[in-house]
C-alpha cells in the first residue's frame, strides 16, 4: 500500500492538484489507534515530523474527553495542538487541557428529544454527557451492564433527565443495534438535533450542525483567520468522519474503513493496524521535502516528544506546511 500511496501522491503533485496543508485532523478509534488501542511510535514520529514542518494536528473523536485522556501519553500530547471530542461538541487545548469551544444541547431540547424518541421506542434508555461527567437514567446503567456501550454510567450519577445543557444526549433501545435507530430518530427529531452513531453502542444526539467537520473548521479558524478546513488533511474510518473527509483539502480513508467510506475519500491509506496515518504523512513529506529531519528515528522513547516539540514551536507560526 505504501508504494501505491506514493504513486497517487506523486501523480497529483505532478498535475498540480495536490495542495500544501497547514493542519491535520485524525479520528482516533479505527484510525490513529491500532488493534491494541495504542498510538504506535511510528505514528507519533510521523506526527512529530509533520509538526516540525509547521503543521498543527488535532484528534477528532466521538469519545468524551475523559475517555481520551488516558490515551494521551506525554509523547502524543506533545505533537498535538487540540483535542476535538464528542463528535465535535467541544474542543480542548492539547497542552493545557483548557476548553477552547463548546456547543451545548439545551436541557429543554434534550428532554423534548427524549419524549420524541420514546414515542418510537417506549423502552429506550438515556444518558448524557455534561462535559466532565456522564449521567444517566437507572435503566441506562442496567442496560450498560450487558456490555458493548462505550460510556461509563455509575450509581452516583443517576437522574431522570438533564437539568442543564449537555454536550450530547445518547440513547439505546434494548434488542436493537444503534445503527438501526439512526434514520428513524433523525426523522422524528428533525433538523434541530444532530443524530450520529459511532460504534459505541448508542445513538448520539447533539446540538444542530455539530459534526467533526464543523469542529475542525472552528479549530482552524481559531488558530488562523486566513485558513479553513480546505487547508487540512483529515483521516478517518467511520460515517461520523465523512464530514471532515469531504470538506478537507485531502480526505484520507483508512484501509479498514467500509467501501462506502473509502469511496468518498480522496485517498485511501493502509489500515490502522499497519500505521496507515503514518504511512500517508511520511509519503507526503517525502514528496514535498518538508520536515526531513524532525522526528527521524524517533519511533520510540523521549526523542519523539523532544523533536516534535522543539521543531513545532519554531514552525507553528511560520507558515510551514504538510
Amino acid at each position: 500500500m505504501s508504494e501505491l500511496i506514493a504513486r497517487q501522491l506523486r501523480s497529483q503533485h505532478e498535475a498540480g492538484e495536490l495542495g500544501r496543508f497547514l493542519f491535520l485532523a485524525s479520528d482516533l478509534d479505527g484510525t490513529l489507534l491500532n488493534a491494541r488501542g495504542e498510538v504506535t511510535g511510528a505514528t507519533i514520529a510521523a506526527l512529530a515530523r509533520a509538526k516540525g514542518a509547521g503543521v498543527r494536528a488535532a484528534i477528532a473523536t466521538a469519545r468524551p474527553l475523559r475517555l481520551v485522556t488516558p490515551l494521551l501519553s506525554e509523547q502524543l500530547r506533545s505533537v498535538l495542538d487540540a483535542v476535538i471530542v464528542t463528535n465535535g461538541a467541544a474542543i480542548y487545548d492539547a497542552a493545557s487541557g483548557s476548553l477552547l469551544h463548546e456547543d451545548l444541547l439545551p436541557s429543554a431540547q434534550a428532554r423534548t428529544a427524549m419524549q420524541l424518541i420514546r414515542s418510537l421506542w417506549p423502552d429506550a434508555v438515556f444518558g448524557w454527557e455534561t462535559g466532565g461527567e456522564f449521567w444517566s437514567e437507572a435503566d441506562f446503567l442496567e442496560f450498560s451492564r450487558g456490555g458493548g456501550v462505550l460510556r461509563d454510567p455509575a450509581e452516583d450519577r443517576l437522574a431522570i433527565a438533564p437539568v442543564a445543557g449537555v454536550h450530547q444526549l445518547v440513547f439505546a433501545v434494548p434488542g436493537l443495534a444503534a445503527a438501526e435507530c439512526v434514520s428513524a430518530a433523525a426523522a422524528v427529531l428533525g433538523e434541530g438535533v444532530s443524530v450520529t452513531e459511532s460504534h459505541g453502542g448508542v445513538v448520539e444526539l447533539s446540538a444542530p450542525h455539530i459534526t467533526k467537520g464543523a469542529a475542525v473548521g472552528n479549530w482552524i479558524r481559531a488558530r488562523s483567520v486566513e485558513h479553513s478546513i480546505a487547508d487540512a488533511v483529515a483521516f478517518g474510518d467511520g460515517h461520523n468522519d465523512l464530514t471532515m473527509l469531504r470538506a478537507a483539502g485531502a480526505g484520507v480513508a483508512m484501509g479498514n474503513a467500509a467501501e462506502e467510506i473509502r469511496s468518498q475519500a480522496r485517498f485511501v491509506t493502509s489500515s490502522n493496524h499497519s500505521d496507515g496515518v503514518a504511512e500517508f504523512i511520511e509519503a507526503y513529506l517525502d514528496l514535498s521535502g518538508a520536515g526531513a529531519g524532525a522526528g527521524a528515528g524517533a519511533g520510540a522513547g523521549a526523542s519523539v516528544a523532544g523533536a516534535g516539540a522543539d521543531a513545532g514551536t519554531a514552525g507553528a507560526g511560520a507558515g510551514g506546511a504538510l
